[in-house]
């Protein structure tokens, strides 16, 4: 989806939530659609403790959950890093960088 509209189906979910008070459970592996949903935080659209994030991820065979902590200005506790590991990994494949991490 073109981040111009997970912005904006960020911005109707939020909207969603708050006009018809419902709940909703999202699973996505774009950094562009959580950055959107805590930028509404930021913006005041919606409260911090009206949202709860997860990290999903898997270590030797084994998967883990690790709750997001998000703070009222729409920030995770420790940045959103370990949700963009992949990403980072592939843009720096392509750059050609040796992050010191492998023998090459």
């Amino acid at each position: 989806m073109h981040p111009s509209a997970q912005t904006k189906l960020a911005e109707v979910l939020v909207e969603l939530v708050r006009e018809k008070n419902k709940t909703l459970m999202i699973s996505t592996h774009s950094e562009h659609f959580v950055s959107s949903i805590l930028t509404l935080v930021t913006e005041g659209k919606i409260k911090a403790s009206d949202i709860a994030c997860y990290l999903c991820k898997m270590e030797n065979g084994t998967t883990t959950i690790e709750k997001q902590e998000v703070n009222s200005k729409g920030q995770i506790e420790g940045g959103l890093y370990a949700f963009m590991d992949a990403e980072l990994d592939v843009i720096q494949r392509f750059l050609g960088v040796n992050d010191g991490n492998n023998s090459e």
